[in-house]
């Protein structure tokens, strides 16, 4: 895992009573990453806690939490590959390619026995290659976050390709009087490695299911359907699975979304290593 001095799931406590420790904790669903920090501060009685890669808010899964003079170990373990499970959604997409996000487009008619090829078209996926960081990512360009500029009220967002090929966020101001300019946003992209990707289970689903998007289906009926593949994703540090799901669904010419999230594995620390957090003392 990581320095051999510290056992997973294992506090120690000096000769000052201050706590050490590695411990893997499956972090529940529309919980934060940091919530689960100030659990441990509170917990342990030490502001000395961090983690070694973050999680979003609606997925759920493998977080490593790192204690005291083992919070050194961050740049060891953040490195470590990571396996994900996770369902896509496809002929929706919405702004922050999860359900979070409003719904931008809707593709409507198709079932996944329209779908052809859809084992050979993901293995396209595996290996090295280039990937775009997700608009919706804690990347900074010119030393902002790009989720805060997608959030940024005062403009309308367009993602495209510019001439020169480039991936961009355009913003439009919304109010026409304003002093505010354009602006384009280039997206950066990073190389990353997917050593496995395999196809767990695809099928249909109905609206009616889609409890996290079906406020915003209201014009859709309950009966009606929309494909969907689930996957098991073995990657490199810094894959976007929000992103991955985009470019699956590019792939087969649908839109496409994260339904939800699971990081099943960080390194070698699987889902079964983790304890609750009520078990930590």
């Amino acid at each position: 895992m990581s320095d051999p001095m510290y056992k997973l799931n294992e506090i120690k406590r000096d000769e000052y009573n201050r706590p050490s420790g590695v411990v893997a904790i499956n972090k529940p669903a529309d919980v934060t990453s940091h919530d689960l920090v100030n659990e441990l501060r509170k917990k342990l009685g030490t502001r000395k806690v961090g983690h070694a890669g973050a999680l979003d808010v609606f997925a759920d899964g493998v977080m490593i939490y790192l204690i005291g003079k083992a919070t050194k170990q961050s740049d060891k373990l953040i490195h470590l590959d990571k396996e994900y499970v996770t369902t896509i959604l496809l002929g929706v997409s919405t702004e922050s390619q999860d359900t979070e996000g409003k719904i931008t487009e809707i593709k409507t008619g198709y079932k996944i026995k329209d779908i052809s090829d859809i084992d050979s078209k993901l293995t396209k996926f595996v290996g090295d290659q280039k990937q775009y960081v997700s608009a919706y990512s804690s990347v900074k360009v010119s030393g902002k976050k790009l989720r805060n500029i997608m959030r940024d009220d005062k403009y309308d967002k367009i993602i495209q390709f510019n001439d020169k090929n480039e991936k961009i966020i355009s913003l439009t101001p919304k109010n026409s009087d304003s002093q505010t300019k354009n602006v384009e946003v280039i997206i950066p992209s990073k190389k990353i490695k997917i050593y496995e990707l395999e196809l767990l289970e695809s099928g249909d689903i109905p609206v009616s299911k889609l409890k996290s998007i079906k406020k915003q289906l209201t014009n859709i009926p309950g009966s009606q359907t929309f494909p969907f593949v689930k996957i098991r994703v073995k990657s490199s540090k810094g894959t976007y699975i929000r992103q991955l799901a985009e470019d699956i669904g590019q792939e087969l010419n649908m839109p496409a979304m994260l339904l939800n999230l699971t990081r099943t594995r960080v390194g070698d620390i699987s889902l079964e290593k983790c304890i609750a957090l009520d078990n930590i003392n």
